[in-house]
């Protein structure tokens, strides 16, 4: 027998042998040898593989057919655990201050206990073959009566609380192949308050595998797994706890122009500076002690005035203070007017919500009569803290922006030459409660801020520079650049040798400036040159006439060469050409100005 080939059709696969030797009246058994392998880790588990047989004579009649049907395919499943890092991992927690062989009932008080998860393909002792791949691992875990579940120390967890259940979904990058236990594919921390000491505590989850290109009919391995831990006693310190520590701040941002846009970079005296609002930036910040769940923030102030030592700048007033939305105050905040001496409520700014603030902020007005106010806590409202793992780390900040602007905005805020720091003082100040044994933790500093503001200035600049040469002497003509020296050549004198003087003007806050007396001097020409052509080109910047003037070699007397030019009136280029000209001697000049004629002109 030999194999007569194979081909592939829609989902089959046909094997044809052919027999070549002829007997008769005689019966054969002949071995038909089939080796079927699946694509490696997508063939389900208990997939059917069905082989029909079908015997054809010389002429290709059927003869006889018959199909196995008891054929399947045995995949390797997925498997998975929950554990820790050991058997049963102990952790540690400080006694509770009232139930003897207790762990305390506050969550910072005692230890996480970390709970790993991991896959791994079976095998069956045959490493490499059968192999099932799984593109995704669904994790839910029932959280334990007692555990409790911190979010932002579980990311990627979500937590349901009607059903009590935990869910983790991971995403490999590639299919899991390995029949070894992976590394850990997530990591679920839990606490667990008040547990009694030496108390095993159990933690099932429940962890669905979902194959590679799932078959309709095809079952997920589901594994329940479980894990066990238990708590052991902490001796507290014998110093005291750490305090919570506080920090805040006052700073300058930015300023705002009228349409709203936030502008930096130098502020100058001049009108349309004094027109913008300039915001400062407060905030106060907590931590909690290392002792303790969380902290409460009580009486929380940010209290601005202009008078005393502490004061806003007098050249600006308040115009309004914007208070954010924040999750992190629980209760409600109030603007107290105190220019008075007496706490007036402003209206409209009572009991203002920022957890619950339909917008990212809202803006309070103020207005010059305001000399003095407070942002503060109503009573028994507080800014909170929450659990952390890291005790020394700050929290998110309780921010306010207090926005100001000039009181003349049409007059000077400088005298002199000088530039001046506006500054802006506020007090901030809280009450940390809750802190054991409920001694109040008080916290009170004044900060500032400030802008500079500078005068007006400008800069005039003049240079003067070699920029190439001609080979023929035409003012209109194309130059070539030349940097290098020149050769003393009978070539080389023949060119002219141009020279270019520039005047610029530079600004620092005006919107524009007028430079007057106007004066472009080429003076002490080396005796071996010579003027060939002066050229002026356009400038429509400068208002007014320029003249031209030189000076002779022979006795300094000033010529007149030309008067009246208008450079923003000059098409192209003014061009004044030695060689045309009769009124100085070229050889003779040793000295050109280009100055303004009238005392009104300007560049």
């Amino acid at each position: 027998m030999r194999s007569g080939g194979s081909g592939n059709i829609d989902e089959y696969v046909y094997i044809r042998y052919t027999l070549l030797d002829r007997v008769s009246n005689q019966a054969l058994s002949p071995d038909v040898p089939i080796k079927i392998q699946t694509k490696e880790g997508y063939a389900q588990d208990g997939a059917h593989i069905p082989i029909m047989q079908t015997i054809y004579d010389a002429d290709g009649n059927e003869l006889d057919s018959v199909t196995t049907d008891n054929l399947y395919y045995r995949s390797a499943q997925g498997d998975a655990k929950k554990c820790t890092s050991s058997g049963c991992t102990t952790v540690y927690g400080y006694k509770d201050r009232t139930q003897a062989g207790h762990a305390s009932t506050w969550t910072s008080e005692v230890d996480y206990v970390r709970y790993a998860f991991q896959v791994k393909t079976n095998t069956y002792g045959n490493t490499g073959i059968g192999r099932r791949y799984y593109e995704r691992v669904i994790i839910e875990d029932t959280l334990p009566e007692g555990a409790v579940f911190n979010q932002s120390q579980n990311p990627g967890w979500t937590y349901n609380e009607e059903t009590g259940k935990l869910r983790y979904i991971y995403n490999p990058s590639s299919v899991i192949t390995s029949s070894s236990w992976s590394s850990d594919i997530a990591t679920l921390y839990l606490k667990y308050p008040c547990v009694e000491f030496g108390t095993q505590v159990e933690n099932t989850a429940t962890i669905t595998l979902v194959p590679a290109k799932k078959a309709a009919d095809e079952v997920q391995p589901t594994i329940d797994s479980t894990a066990y831990s238990q708590y052991q006693k902490r001796e507290r310190p014998t110093t005291a706890p750490t305090r919570p520590a506080q920090n805040s701040n006052k700073s300058f941002a930015y300023s705002l122009d009228s349409e709203g846009n936030q502008l930096s970079g130098y502020y100058y005296d001049l009108q349309r500076y004094r027109e913008r609002s300039y915001v400062f930036n407060l905030y106060f910040q907590g931590t909690r002690g290392s002792e303790y769940q969380d902290f409460k923030y009580y009486g929380v102030e940010f209290h601005e005035t202009t008078e005393g030592n502490n004061k806003l700048d007098s050249r600006l007033y308040y115009e309004k203070v914007r208070l954010y939305k924040t999750a992190d105050f629980k209760g409600t905040v109030a603007v107290w007017d105190l220019s008075s001496g007496q706490e007036v409520a402003v209206p409209g700014a009572s009991g203002i919500n920022l957890e619950n603030m339909a917008t990212d902020y809202i803006d309070v007005a103020l207005g010059p009569n305001v000399t003095e106010f407070k942002v503060k806590a109503d009573e028994g409202d507080y800014y909170y803290v929450p659990e952390s793992t890291n005790y020394n780390s700050y929290h998110n900040s309780l921010q306010v922006s207090v926005f100001t602007k000039f009181r003349n905005p049409n007059s000077k805020a400088l005298t002199g030459t000088s530039s001046a720091s506006l500054y802006n003082y506020a007090t901030i100040s809280a009450n940390v409660k809750d802190f054991a044994p409920n001694e109040p933790n008080n916290y009170s500093y004044v900060r500032s801020g400030y802008f500079t503001l500078y005068p007006p200035r400008i800069y005039v600049y003049t240079s003067k520079s070699h920029i190439g040469y001609q080979t023929t002497a035409d003012p209109s003509g194309e130059y070539t650049a030349y940097t290098n020296s020149y050769v003393d050549t009978e070539a080389q004198r023949q060119r002219t040798f141009l020279f270019r003087l520039q005047y610029t003007g530079y600004k620092e806050g005006h919107k524009d400036a007028r430079l007057y007396s106007m004066s472009l001097i080429d003076e002490d020409l080396d005796p071996s040159l010579k003027y060939t052509f002066l050229r002026i080109p356009k400038n429509e910047r400068y208002n007014g006439t320029v003249r031209i003037k030189a000076t002779t070699r022979d006795n300094g007397s000033e010529i007149v060469l030309a008067t009246g030019i208008e450079p923003s009136e000059i098409d192209g280029y003014y061009v004044y050409d030695f060689r045309d000209q009769t009124a100085v001697d070229p050889a003779n000049s040793k000295k050109l100005a280009i100055e303004a004629e009238g005392a009104n002109d300007y560049l």
